[in-house]
C-alpha cells in the first residue's frame, strides 16, 4: 500500500515539476505554491481513506458492502478514487492471501508501524489470522486484551483465545495461561490446570521457573500431580496438543471440523465450512452430519433441501447424535423431506425428550433446551408439537415416580433395551436413582464408566461412583473395589484400600477371604490393624474413598 502511495506520489510530483517548467518565473512560483497546497490536501484525503478502510476489517457482508458504496460514492472522482480503490483492492488480497500476511499487517496495525495505529483492527485481523492457522494470531490478540483491557468483555474473550492459542501449541501462551491459571485471572483458575499447563510449556521448550510448578504442586496431591505429568506425556510429541482444559485427556478430532467452521461462517466463507463439513463426515463424526442437515434445513451455505436435510439427520441419528432425533421427529411429524409419519415421529419425540434429559438437569430447562434446537422461525410459526409434550411429561413421571424404576429405566436407556439408547441421559438419572436411596444405581454407573471408558477421568468416576455404592452398604460394590484396588485394576493399585473394601465387604457375608487373605500377607501386622480400625468405623473411610 505504502509503495502504491509512493508511486503515485512521485507521478504527481513528476507531473508538476515538468508544468513548472513551462511557465514563466512569477506564475512557475504561483503554481509551486497551489500544487504544494493540493498534495497537503490529498495527504489528508489519503489518510482519512486509509482509516475508513481499516474500518472494514472487521466489517463483513451486507454490511461491508454497504460501507463500500458509501464510500465509493464520497470519493467518485479523480486520484482519490483511485486510491480508493487501490486501498479496497489491498485488504481484499491480503483477505484471500496467506494468512502469515494477514499476521504481519495485524502487528504493523498493532504498533503503528508504516500503518496507521488501529488496535481493534490489528486484534480482528491478529484472530482472523488464528482461525486460518496462525495460532500465533490468537495469542497476540490475547495479550493485547488482556494487557490493555478495553473492558471486562475483553479480558472475558481475551482469557478464552489465550487458551485457544495455548491448546493449538504456542509454547509461549501455555506458559502464560498456566500461570494465569495459578493466579485465577482472568478466569476463575486451576492448581491442577496451572501445574498441567505449565508442565507442557516447559516439555515445548518454554523456561518455566521451577517455583511456579512447585507452588501449584504444593496445593496438589501425589496423586494430582503424576495425573497431570501423565497427561502431558500423552501431549507431547502431538501436532495438534489435546486440549488439558476444560475437557478430558484425549484430542476431541471433531474440534478441529468445528472451530473451521464456526470460523468461516464469521467470515461468511461457505466454501471453507462446506469444506470443512466434508471432512467432518468423511471422518464419520455424527455432529458433522447434524450440522450438514441444519444446513440444508434452514439454506445455509447451500439451497434449503428438506430431503437431504432428513438424509444427513438420520444418519446422525444412526451415528449416535441423539440431538438430531428432535429435528428429525420433526420432519416426520410435518412430512417434511419425508412422508408424514406420526408413529415415527413419536418414537424420535421420545428419543428427543432424552436427550433433553442428558442436556439438562432442571425440568423448566427442558423447553428452553426444545426452543434452541427448533428449526429458524420455529415459534414464529406454531407451538410446540403435543407429542412432544407428551413425552416431556413422560420423564417428570420417571423422575418424580419410584426411584428403583427410574433405575431399571435408565438401564434400558443405557442399553436400547426398548426404549432409545442415551448413555448421557443413562448417566444422570442412575445419578438420580442414586442419590434416591438406590445404591444398585451408583454400581452400575461406576462399572459403566470403569468398562466402556472414553477418557481416563471416567476411570476416575467409575471408581467414585462404585465407592459410593460400597458406602451405601452395597455388597458387590464392596467387593469390586477390594478386587479392583489389589489388582491395580483401572486404579492405582492401594492395597491398604484394597484391605479395607475387603475386610468390609467379608463383614456383610462376601466371599473374599482368599483374596482378602493374600493381600493381607502384603501388608505390615501395623497396617493391616490400621485398616481394621478403619473398616470398623463404617462411614469414616479413607479420604481417597470419599
Amino acid at each position: 500500500m505504502q509503495l502504491k502511495a509512493f508511486r503515485l506520489g512521485a507521478i504527481t510530483l513528476a507531473g508538476a515539476l515538468l508544468m513548472a517548467a513551462a511557465l514563466p518565473a512569477t506564475h512557475a512560483a504561483a503554481q509551486t505554491a497551489d500544487d504544494s497546497a493540493i498534495s497537503a490536501e490529498q495527504e489528508a484525503e489519503r489518510s482519512r481513506i486509509q482509516h475508513a478502510i481499516l474500518d472494514l476489517i472487521w466489517r463483513i457482508g451486507g454490511e461491508r458492502e454497504r460501507e463500500v458504496r458509501d464510500l465509493r460514492w464520497r470519493y467518485r472522482s479523480g486520484l482519490s478514487r483511485e486510491y480508493l480503490d487501490s486501498q479496497i483492492a489491498w485488504i481484499e488480497g491480503i483477505e484471500q492471501g496467506d494468512p502469515r500476511i494477514m499476521f504481519e499487517t495485524a502487528l504493523r496495525l498493532r504498533d503503528g508501524d508504516g500503518l496507521p495505529q488501529d488496535r481493534r483492527a490489528a486484534k480482528t485481523w491478529f484472530e482472523r489470522a488464528g482461525d486460518h492457522g496462525v495460532p500465533e494470531g490468537y495469542y497476540a490478540s490475547a495479550r493485547m486484551r488482556l494487557d490493555n483491557p478495553d473492558g471486562d468483555g475483553d479480558l472475558l474473550i481475551g482469557g478464552m483465545t489465550l487458551n485457544r492459542a495455548a491448546y493449538m501449541g504456542v509454547t509461549a501462551a501455555q506458559k502464560d495461561w498456566g500461570m494465569r491459571e495459578i493466579a485465577g485471572v482472568p478466569l476463575d483458575g486451576s492448581y491442577y490446570h496451572g501445574y498441567a499447563w505449565l508442565l507442557l510449556a516447559r516439555a515445548n521448550g518454554a523456561e518455566v521457573d521451577d517455583a511456579a510448578i512447585a507452588n501449584a504442586g504444593e496445593h496438589l496431591t501425589e496423586e494430582d500431580r503424576e495425573h497431570a505429568r501423565r497427561r502431558v506425556e500423552k501431549a507431547t510429541g502431538k501436532v495438534r496438543l489435546p486440549r488439558i482444559w476444560p475437557l478430558g485427556d484425549e484430542f476431541d478430532e471433531s474440534e478441529l471440523w468445528q472451530a473451521e467452521v464456526r470460523s468461516a461462517l464469521n467470515w461468511e466463507e461457505c466454501g471453507r465450512a462446506l469444506s470443512a463439513l466434508d471432512a467432518g463426515r468423511q471422518a464419520g463424526d455424527p455432529v458433522a452430519e447434524h450440522r450438514t442437515a441444519e444446513f440444508y434445513e434452514e439454506g445455509t451455505c447451500v439451497d434449503r433441501d428438506d430431503a437431504k436435510a432428513f438424509e444427513h439427520y438420520s444418519t446422525a441419528v444412526d451415528g449416535g447424535n441423539l440431538v438430531s432425533a428432535f429435528r428429525l421427529s420433526l420432519l416426520y411429524y410435518d412430512g417434511r423431506g419425508t412422508g408424514k409419519d406420526l408413529e415415527a415421529a413419536q418414537h424420535w419425540f421420545k428419543a428427543a425428550a432424552l436427550s433433553m434429559v442428558a442436556s439438562s438437569y432442571e425440568r423448566g430447562e427442558r423447553l428452553r433446551w426444545a426452543s434452541g434446537h427448533m428449526p429458524r422461525g420455529f415459534f414464529l410459526q406454531r407451538d410446540l408439537p403435543p407429542e412432544l409434550i407428551d413425552e416431556i411429561e413422560w420423564l417428570a413421571e420417571i423422575e418424580d415416580g419410584d426411584p428403583r424404576i427410574l433405575h431399571e429405566t435408565a438401564l434400558r436407556v443405557r442399553d436400547g433395551d426398548g426404549l432409545p439408547r442415551d448413555s448421557e441421559a443413562a448417566e444422570r438419572w442412575l445419578v438420580k436413582a442414586g442419590r434416591r436411596g438406590v445404591p444398585e444405581a451408583f454400581y452400575d454407573l461406576g462399572l459403566t464408566f470403569l468398562n466402556t471408558p472414553i477418557y481416563s477421568r471416567d476411570e476416575e468416576f467409575g471408581i467414585r461412583y462404585l465407592g459410593a455404592a460400597g458406602r451405601d452398604g452395597y455388597l458387590p460394590a464392596q467387593v469390586e473395589l477390594g478386587r479392583r484396588y489389589a489388582a491395580g485394576d483401572q486404579v492405582q493399585q492401594r492395597d491398604h484400600a484394597a484391605y479395607v473394601w475387603l475386610l468390609i465387604a467379608d463383614e456383610n457375608g462376601g466371599d473374599v477371604a482368599a483374596l482378602l487373605e493374600q493381600v493381607g500377607k502384603r501388608l505390615s501386622g501395623e497396617e493391616r490393624e490400621a485398616a481394621r480400625a478403619e473398616a470398623e468405623k463404617g462411614a469414616n473411610f479413607p479420604r481417597h474413598l470419599r
